[in-house]
């Protein structure tokens, strides 16, 4: 548990090094939340508000999920499940 934490830290240290507003928010492990702030063109985050309206979910479920899908598909470009 204690690797677990410091490797948490440690990536919540280099995104804010990296100018992204990171704040713990509840839960533990992968069930963590952080609230952050980013900045998208207009464009996309009005279709991303729109295809969350449709969906009848939140703009971060779509974010998330937007998210989720980039992260896999860098996974297997790289040959492997991390």
């Amino acid at each position: 548990m204690a690797k677990r934490k410091a490797k948490s830290q440690g990536i919540v240290s280099e995104l804010e090094q990296a100018g992204f507003l990171v704040r713990e928010e509840s839960g533990v492990g992968r069930n963590a939340t952080v609230k952050t702030s980013i900045k998208l063109p207009r464009v996309l985050w009005r279709e991303a508000s729109v295809r969350a309206i449709d969906e009848g979910c939140d703009l971060q479920d779509v974010v998330k999920a937007a998210l989720e899908l980039y992260l896999k598909g860098k996974r297997q470009a790289q040959g492997g499940l991390r």
